[in-house]
């Protein structure tokens, strides 16, 4: 996450004790981890799946201004997001769901995804490192 995202909401679940090797219960909450990475906001909940179960989690940030560039001499506006895969998991179901300003016109967004009005939805298993690129123009 680029440095100065802000945690808006979240889904964190609570591990009862029984769950866990040192018999004390965790509670459900998002820690701000730091990584030692320049530029890097990093976020990190604790969760644990019995077998032949699924969880859904989410995470809604607000991101800095500096997810954004402008093209020198155009309107054209690029909103660029890397979400690392973390090592050591599976493809892991992943839902992006980028709003753009009321006002902006979309003129290429990731393969696959659906556009909704200024929303883009993209929606993949995180297998690998994902870049994300939209380009768009404000009048």
């Amino acid at each position: 996450m680029k440095s100065g995202a802000k945690l808006l909401d979240a889904t964190p679940q609570a591990v009862p004790a029984y769950w866990m090797m040192i018999k004390q219960d965790v509670p459900a909450r998002v820690d701000n981890l730091e990584e030692g990475i320049d530029g890097v906001q990093a976020f990190g909940t604790l969760q644990v799946i019995p077998g032949e179960e699924s969880l859904a989690t989410s995470f809604r940030f607000a991101l800095p201004a500096g997810v954004l560039s402008i093209q020198p001499g155009t309107n054209r506006t690029i909103y660029h997001l890397l979400v690392q895969k973390q090592p050591g998991t599976l493809a892991v179901p992943i839902t992006i769901r980028v709003h753009l300003p009321g006002n902006a016109t979309i003129q290429t967004a990731p393969s696959g995804s659906v556009i909704q009005d200024q929303s883009v939805l993209y929606q993949t298993d995180l297998r690998t490192d994902i870049e994300l690129e939209i380009v768009f123009s404000l009048p």
